[in-house]
């Protein structure tokens, strides 16, 4: 039986080539559509633990000393960017390095053109990351990083730490750092995360795991960044008043200009985010409505032809005896096949786009989420001509599909 199916397999070759192509085009299409909105979702699910109504986002903030130091009435949670001061003779165009601590490398993951990410390696060099930058540090070269020390503030004394590079981050890449933008009202949450630009800023940084940074032994000098602040749901008014004159008092105090003036409530920010995901969504939606389309004619064109070639030959083997439950098997081994083949070329397709950008800069990543749709399709297509063939056999007797088929 399975010699009668691959057959038959085999005589369709023009028709299952056809098949596996439209196949793989529609799921690069679903993958990219997915990708997108997937990366919006990203960022809310980043902010989300983070942001209401009541909460603050900061401009200058140091480190989680300062924010200890203030007394703030309330606070249930901080997220801050811990910005350090270094520099390094083999990257002259290195501006500054940022920490990322756990919750910020798992849920703002940096695309990388090269490596990989190592949260705690072993050995006494720093793991870290670098964006593109024009020195040609590449993946695996060890360079000495100059950490500024709290105790040789004054005399302006370093220390020098080696660092493997374990990854080159892509450029245009979403950054939790403060990148010197001043926070005002008409800013929304995806612009108070900075975005690297190689071309654009000409300057190059440094990502170093919160884990690693354990194998530094002095303590080191912290530069100001972003800080995302969060109360407890109960804080009344007064509460809130009070956390705001710290917060305009350790502005002050420091000469820092770039925190909020005049401090507005999240909800102005919250509003634009809603709108810019909003108008990300709208954007998306004509390719959205496309590719439901090319799906179905996909579908109801490849279940309709397949029927019509193969039928006859189901027909003939099942007056010979063969139940019609093997017609329905063959039939769907058969889709499954075609399926498994395009999700082998979709693949293809899609990491070389991810390692090329054959196509440009086209945001198309490879999750869980886009592993689920091609697999959703793959199973309602092979569904749709099981079922198609059981219905077709069982309702019609073999010698009317034999004398409709005849030629």
């Amino acid at each position: 039986m399975v010699r009668f199916g691959m057959g038959e397999y085999v005589k369709n070759i023009l028709y299952n080539i056809i098949s596996v192509l439209l196949l793989a085009a529609t799921f690069v299409a679903m993958v990219i559509f997915s990708s997108n909105i997937s990366a919006q979702a990203k960022m809310n699910k980043f902010y989300k633990p983070y942001i209401d109504n009541d909460s603050v986002i900061t401009g200058n903030m140091g480190s989680q000393f300062d924010i200890d130091e203030l007394g703030l009435v309330k606070l249930e949670r901080a997220l801050y960017s811990q910005e350090i001061q270094c520099y390094s003779t083999a990257v002259w165009d290195l501006k500054e390095c940022i920490v990322y601590e756990e919750y910020v490398m798992k849920n703002l993951t940096p695309k990388l053109k090269e490596g990989k990410i190592v949260m705690n390696g072993s050995g006494d060099m720093l793991n870290v990351l670098i964006t593109e930058n024009r020195n040609g540090v590449a993946v695996g070269d060890v360079i000495e990083l100059n950490f500024f020390t709290v105790e040789g503030m004054e005399e302006g004394r370093t220390i020098t730490i080696q660092a493997k590079v374990m990854g080159v981050i892509k450029s245009g890449q979403k950054l939790f750092y403060g990148n010197g933008v001043k926070i005002s009202r008409n800013m929304s949450l995806n612009d108070v995360i900075g975005t690297h630009n190689f071309e654009q800023l000409g300057y190059s940084m440094i990502i170093i795991p919160e884990g690693e940074m354990m194998k530094i032994s002095e303590e080191i000098l912290w530069d100001a960044g972003r800080c995302l602040l969060k109360f407890q749901e109960d804080i009344t008014e007064e509460e809130r008043n009070y956390n705001y004159r710290k917060l305009i008092d350790y502005e002050t105090q420091y000469g820092i200009s770039g925190m909020i003036e005049t401090f507005p409530q999240m909800s102005s920010f919250v509003e634009l985010h809603k709108e810019e995901t909003e108008n990300i969504i709208l954007t998306n939606a004509p390719l959205c409505v496309a590719i439901v389309i090319l799906v179905a004619i996909c579908i109801v064109c490849m279940v309709s032809i397949r029927n019509a070639r193969s039928m006859k030959y189901y027909a003939t083997l099942y007056i010979c005896g063969m139940p019609l439950n093997n017609a329905m098997i063959f039939a769907g081994i058969e889709m499954a096949i075609n399926s498994i083949l395009a999700i082998l070329l979709g693949t293809a397709i899609i990491e070389i786009q991810m390692k090329r950008e054959i196509f440009g800069e086209i945001n198309c990543v490879l999750n869980i989420e886009q592993w689920l749709i091609i697999i959703g399709i793959s199973v309602f297509m092979i569904a749709s001509v099981m079922i198609t063939t059981f219905k077709t056999l069982k309702e019609r007797s073999p010698m009317s599909v034999l004398r409709d088929t005849a030629y």
